[in-house]
């Protein structure tokens, strides 16, 4: 039992090693050349991915990773996104630091279907 007890903070105390140096996520890659535009895919599936040192956990992520990726955008770009939800059900993207209508924002009143 003292084994197992001192396995187990030993790897909470990885788990909390790796919170405090995490790296920002990647910004996502452009599709568009055409200046002022911003156009990005975003995919949100169902991913198996190692948040705890030695153990797969499925997780629901964006472009196969958690957290998603960043969007880049500056104040007068035109931003397209082409989003695939390849989730199990439906889902919405609520989009932090842009004015959108509200039917745009991630209301769960207008959910995306799978596929």
């Amino acid at each position: 039992m003292k084994r197992i007890i001192a396995q187990i903070r030993n790897e909470i105390t990885q788990v909390i090693r790796n919170r405090l140096t995490l790296v920002p996520p990647p910004v996502l890659a452009k599709i568009s050349k055409a200046p002022h535009t911003v156009e990005v895919r975003l995919t949100a599936s169902v991913a198996r991915l190692s948040i705890v040192p030695g153990h797969l956990t499925e997780v629901y992520a964006f472009n196969g990773q958690v957290p998603g990726p960043t969007l880049d955008v500056h104040e007068g770009d035109h931003v397209i996104v082409h989003y695939t939800n390849d989730l199990p059900e439906p889902s919405t993207v609520h989009w932090h630091g842009i004015h959108l209508p509200a039917d745009m924002d991630g209301s769960p009143m207008y959910p995306v279907a799978p596929g």
